[in-house]
């Protein structure tokens, strides 16, 4: 049973079971009131309203589950055209379950049911890009793939109304609001696809070394493409095991030419590794100038990272540990000569790192959290951590790749409203950077 089709449903189970007043004057059934809370939490998905979904539970305000689901539908980070997609796709959400699917047990009952919606991966993949917002909207509107989700809701009866107590699979539900936030974009009415397309083949007529710019651009291009090659099958275990591309090109230290970034996976096949590299004139051939361990790794609290510009620093954020100690690290490598403070380019110039530490008393049965918060390996308070932290994220010019579901609490929130740099695959970043030679 699908929910857009619920009011007709409703009204005929209304009139079997004599809710609508009819001769018996009968009580509504628990099957049917629960019906109408799963009526209207299927209308608060398809409208993306948090508000109205939390409404229907029972979850108090300052619990996990609570803030967990506020977060989860906060897309006020996002620019506006994004907000359209995210509720485009939003509408197309439908809840397929029958009614002899509740199952009542006293005060509490449950659900199994299937989400449906728009295929919106599939949408965003799009292999010829879009010009602009517009024609996403209506690929999504025009597709007819569709996507199946299992989840369960259960329900507590509470001062004699159903409430929702829990509810599985949602973030799934919702993935397009955090999971994948990049469309690709090409056309001439857009930028560079990757953003360093170089502005003036001849800036100058000829560069410092003595050579023609195109010729420097041409020449950095064949050499990231050998790199790829010489890299693809550790590149691609990544992708295949976290589903996500993971090679892309970005001017990061803006001097015209752009540099290579990729993540491929480590010796030990446990974690992955961010490799940056710049193309030196002087030299002919290519260098890795940044390298990240452990930007992704396979654990518990793992496989979550952030990487992105300001106007002179790289900063790369991954996250280890498990429930009882959480690590976000953060390295900051400078882009640019600092001589006055004795930093040269592509320097680690600092490490930020919050710590969450959780405590479970079984004899009390609470839970206590603390935080912590380091610059350089050393203890400083937490407006200093934040201040930081939201600086780099205010000066962003840019995101270069992004697996992690950020909440207005983080101090990198400001990221979801920046521009984001396309990347692909490695078998399309090699088919791409090929044709631009």
């Amino acid at each position: 049973m699908k929910t857009k089709k619920i009011v007709s449903v409703v009204l005929c189970a209304a009139f079997i079971s004599g809710i609508a007043g009819c001769t018996e004057n009968k009580k509504p059934t628990n099957e049917s009131r629960i019906y109408s809370v799963v009526n209207e939490y299927g209308e608060a998905l398809t409208d993306l309203d948090g508000d109205a979904v939390l409404g229907l539970t029972d979850w108090k305000k300052d619990s996990t589950y609570y803030m967990a689901a506020k977060d989860l539908f906060d897309i006020t980070g996002y620019d506006i055209e994004m907000q359209r997609c995210y509720r485009e796709i939003a509408s197309t959400i439908e809840l397929d379950y029958e009614l002899t699917d509740i199952e009542v047990k006293d005060n509490k009952a449950s659900l199994e049911l299937s989400y449906e919606l728009v295929d919106w991966e599939s949408v965003f993949d799009g292999p010829n890009g879009y010009s602009d917002y517009d024609e996403v909207i209506t690929a999504l509107k025009n597709t007819s793939g569709s996507v199946s989700i299992k989840g369960k809701i259960s329900f507590v009866l509470e001062d004699g109304e159903w409430k929702i107590s829990r509810i599985t699979s949602l973030a799934d539900v919702l993935g397009f609001l955090f999971d994948y936030p990049y469309i690709t974009f090409v056309g001439p009415a857009e930028p560079d696809p990757t953003g360093t397309g170089p502005s003036d083949t001849t800036p100058t007529g000829i560069d410092p070394t003595g050579t023609v710019f195109a010729d420097s651009y041409d020449k950095a291009i064949i050499a990231y493409v050998d790199i790829l090659k010489e890299n693809t099958d550790d590149i691609r275990a990544v992708e295949e095991l976290y589903d996500i591309d993971t090679v892309g090109l970005y001017d990061i230290d803006r001097n015209g030419i752009p540099e290579l970034f990729f993540i491929s996976v480590s010796s030990d096949n446990y974690s992955s590794v961010l490799h940056v590299y710049e193309y030196r004139e002087y030299k002919g051939e290519a260098d890795e100038v940044i390298t990240v361990p452990n930007i992704l790794a396979r654990g518990q609290a793992s496989g979550n990272f952030m990487i992105y510009v300001t106007d002179k620093e790289l900063i790369a954020t991954h996250t280890y540990g498990d429930e009882s100690t959480y690590h976000i690290e953060s390295e900051i490598f400078t882009t640019a000569v600092n001589s006055d403070e004795g930093n040269y380019k592509w320097d680690l110039v600092a490490k930020y790192e919050r710590v969450t530490s959780t405590d479970y008393d079984p004899f009390s049965n609470t839970e206590t959290t603390e935080c912590r918060y380091t610059l350089h390996g050393y203890t400083i308070e937490e407006i200093q951590y934040m201040e930081g932290m939201k600086d780099l994220t205010g000066r962003t010019v840019m995101v270069l790749g992004r697996k992690f579901n950020l909440t207005s609490q983080d101090p990198e929130f400001g990221l979801l409203s920046k521009p984001v740099c396309s990347i692909f695959n490695c078998g399309k970043a090699i088919e791409y950077l090929s044709s631009l030679v």
